[in-house]
């Protein structure tokens, strides 16, 4: 599923969402895109984008729906050390190079392009996430495969990584860490149309 069709699908969300209460889902919109304006860090990690201006009321929501998994301890993650930036997407061989120095246990690969991602991180031993607002850690055996997304991406990327797949790994632009996350599916399901809630 190419950018094209995630975007259309969180297109047609919000508009499903703001007809049936336009106040609420717009006042989330406008609460999120204060909060994005005063965090970086968030930004950074769930959406990296050129210019703010590529930033759509449903990329808002998108995020909103992330931070709410994470709020309620529903997202866990964990940070990887690697020591070494991003390159751009088209120095494939450059960016493999830097993830090469990750333990042996884990098995990562770029290969950039436009596809669904820009490639994945593998996990050859046990592995826990944890989630610090909620105290919450989960336990996951070998064999997780991360779609791994790295340097700009969008909060509907993202948003739909963790929806469908279940897992993102993150590389953003200026950092020199990789960011897992796993989202649990057995109650994000329940609450996907009661973000009003939350407001």
């Amino acid at each position: 599923m190419g950018d094209t069709i995630w975007e259309q699908a969180s297109e047609t969300h919000f508009d499903e969402l703001s007809t049936e209460d336009p106040q609420c889902i717009w006042e989330i919109v406008k609460r999120y895109k204060k909060l994005l304006s005063e965090n970086e860090y968030d930004l950074g990690i769930f959406g990296q984008f050129h210019q703010e201006r590529f930033v759509t009321p449903a990329q808002i929501l998108d995020f909103a729906f992330i931070r709410k998994w994470l709020d309620d301890g529903d997202l866990t993650g964990a940070i990887i050390p690697l020591g070494y930036e991003p390159s751009k997407d088209s120095e494939i061989e450059e960016n493999n190079k830097k993830l090469s120095v990750l333990p042996e246990w884990i098995n990562a690969k770029f290969f950039g392009g436009l596809g669904d991602d820009d490639g994945y991180i593998k996990f050859h031993e046990p592995l826990t996430l944890t989630n610090d607002v909620c105290g919450v850690s989960r336990l996951f055996d070998k064999g997780v495969h991360f779609p791994l997304e790295v340097g700009y991406t969008s909060f509907t990327r993202s948003y739909f990584h963790l929806l469908t797949q279940g897992y993102l790994a993150r590389w953003p632009y200026h950092s020199k860490n990789i960011y897992l996350f796993a989202l649990n599916y057995a109650k994000v399901a329940a609450y996907s149309n009661a973000l009003c809630l939350e407001v």
